[in-house]
């Protein structure tokens, strides 16, 4: 299991060596981030802290679409109206995988 979210770049500490923190809401370090070339990136930082934040709340929400999608193609095949969902279905699936979730 990761550190709980939210998690949030250090602002505080000086960059040293041109290394950057993540920390998690109460200040502990999660991660020291730097550049290949030793330069510290805050862009690349806060991407890294905006997705790991966001990973949770998008991953419950593509598996409740997906839910969605199989209830509806029962709730139209029970009408006789065919739905063909393998196109939407296929990037859910490809985006759980992803995540680590098997389809």
């Amino acid at each position: 299991m990761h550190t709980p979210t939210p998690w949030k770049i250090n602002k505080g500490f000086s960059q040293i060596e041109g290394m950057g923190q993540i920390v998690d809401k109460d200040g502990n370090l999660i991660a020291t981030v730097n550049e290949s070339n030793g330069d510290f990136n805050e862009e690349n930082t806060e991407f890294i802290v905006t997705a790991c934040n966001a990973h949770d709340d998008l991953l419950e929400t593509l598996l409740k679409a997906r839910k969605s999608l199989v209830d509806m193609k029962e709730l139209l095949n029970d009408q006789g109206i065919t739905f063909n969902l393998a196109p939407t279905w296929k990037m859910i699936e490809q985006a759980l995988a992803k995540t680590g979730i098997k389809p």
